[in-house]
């Protein structure tokens, strides 16, 4: 891979370790902070064993980081970026039924959800938090090969977009 250099000698794959490497450390806080309020402080029910739980969820955040670097690549001027992402993310979070149960939504809109990249981890986390089923159920399986099939894919996405870029993200 041979992108341009940017800045004291520094390319594009430096760039995208460094910014991975911190918003993974900022994803893990995060997941902290939500696990230690909804489970412990709120008392909500969880049945599940806690380190798959909690490996299921750094995969999302994952998958949300990958995400927000295709969206970030794909645009050069950040307001196409931010309504691009908003209006993707709001999407994802109706579709996959994290706000309103899949059960209720429209016969014409139930084909969609699973299009979506977060509807089959949304199920594995319920099953794993509330039923309390194994890594071993198929449910539970299908939502973290997923996510995970979801970050190769926006992983091959940015990567192809950055090598029709050229790897110039300069706007005239």
């Amino acid at each position: 891979m041979n992108f341009l250099p940017l800045f004291s000698g520094v390319n594009l794959i430096e760039v995208f370790i460094a910014h991975t490497v911190i918003q993974i450390f900022i994803l893990s806080i995060q997941v902290g902070i939500a696990i230690t309020v909804l489970y412990i402080i709120y008392e909500s029910p969880f049945i599940g064993e806690p380190l798959s739980t909690i490996i299921l969820i750094l995969l999302q955040g994952i998958c949300g980081i990958s995400f927000g670097f295709c969206i970030a690549i794909t645009f050069d001027k950040m307001m196409h970026a931010t309504y691009a992402s908003l209006g993707s993310v709001f999407s994802f979070f109706f579709f996959s039924g994290m706000v309103w149960p899949q059960q209720g939504a429209h016969f014409l809109l139930k084909w969609f959800r699973w299009v979506v990249p977060v509807t089959y981890s949304v199920e594995a986390m319920r099953a794993l938090t509330v039923k309390g089923w194994s890594v071993l159920h198929p449910l539970v399986a299908k939502g973290f090969l997923s996510v995970t099939g979801w970050i190769v894919i926006y992983c091959l996405i940015a990567h192809v977009i950055l090598r029709l870029r050229k790897g110039t993200f300069a706007t005239p």
